[in-house]
């Protein structure tokens, strides 16, 4: 790993194995054990990008390699950040749909970890199901997809989602 004033670079060995890989061909099997292996080293993986104020923002089973050895290494940090400050305003249009928060849908610009660890429990929600928790085509089958299951917004984030355009509209095309 090496960085410059503005760049972080990270240069791994060439890694065929991806997660999405093992979740979906049927010719890799895999237990609880491997579950609970894998998803550990991810998740200590994510909980140090985060204590070095590193936000991924693309996290998907694409981009966590696996070695030959069992090793899981986070890739593609191409949509990157540091975190200094939490109030930062930032790109809404992140993170693969499918692994995307509820908030980013809505054009979000100030999110915080909380976007990885959305992203991180979709993948573990995947290993078990073994298919995309939240799999549809377009923003709106998604969004549908996420509050079935988990409900409409809590009072405490109404007040950004009433009052978010987005949200607003995606609302009134439900009800129609």
């Amino acid at each position: 790993m090496f960085y410059g004033l503005n760049s972080l670079f990270i240069a791994y060995e060439y890694i065929d194995m991806d997660l999405t890989k093992i979740i979906h061909n049927s010719k890799y099997s895999y237990d609880e054990g491997i579950t609970k292996g894998l998803m550990l080293q991810f998740l200590k993986g994510l909980e140090k990008l985060h204590e070095n104020q590193v936000l991924h923002r693309d996290i998907k089973p694409e981009n966590l390699l696996i070695s030959k050895e069992g090793v899981l290494k986070i890739a593609d940090f191409g949509l990157a950040r540091f975190i200094a400050s939490p109030n930062r305003e930032m790109t809404a249009g992140v993170v693969s749909d499918w692994y995307r928060p509820p908030e980013i849908f809505f054009g979000s610009k100030f999110y915080s970890y909380s976007l990885d660890i959305w992203s991180a429990g979709c993948i573990f929600a995947e290993f078990f199901q073994k298919e995309p928790l939240f799999r549809g085509n377009g923003e709106i089958e998604i969004l549908e997809k996420i509050f079935f299951l988990l409900g409409v917004p809590k009072v405490k984030n109404q007040t950004y989602f009433y009052l978010n355009f987005y949200f607003i509209l995606f609302y009134f095309i439900l009800l129609n």
